[in-house]
């Protein structure tokens, strides 16, 4: 009985590890709200471990994802980024943010993707949940 479940859940865990979706640049900018969102939620992993965003510019980045859902001029700081430790202390300049969709097991709010910009290059991106 304990081979067995652990088989079960070892199969689960490699079904939903595979559950998401590679990186597609036209298809990331054809999903722009509604159910669909859901796509981008799931090609996140993708885009950020088979692209290199650190460094790139605004135009590279509207290149590879389309024009973002939001954009901001800064300064941005503390009280407007992240709660954790790479984000004590720090200034961007100006942002882009790009709805990610609901994830994980029980999907309710629209996650984000926010890329931080400084001299008009790429300096940090994070995930955020709303």
């Amino acid at each position: 009985m304990r081979v067995a479940t652990v088989l079960f859940l070892s199969l689960v865990a490699v079904g939903v590890a595979s559950c998401g979706y590679g990186f597609d640049s036209s298809r990331w900018k054809a999903v722009k709200g509604g159910p669909n969102l859901r796509e981008r939620w799931d090609m996140y992993p993708s885009l950020i471990n088979d692209h290199q965003l650190i460094g790139m510019t605004k135009e590279e980045i509207r290149e590879l994802l389309g024009e973002p859902d939001e954009a901001g001029q800064g300064p941005f700081t503390q009280d407007t980024l992240p709660n954790s430790p790479e984000f004590r202390g720090y200034n961007a300049d100006f942002v882009y943010t790009y709805w990610l969709g609901a994830g994980g097991l029980f999907p309710v709010d629209s996650d984000a993707m926010a890329i931080y910009f400084k001299g008009g290059r790429v300096d940090k991106f994070c995930w955020h949940p709303t």
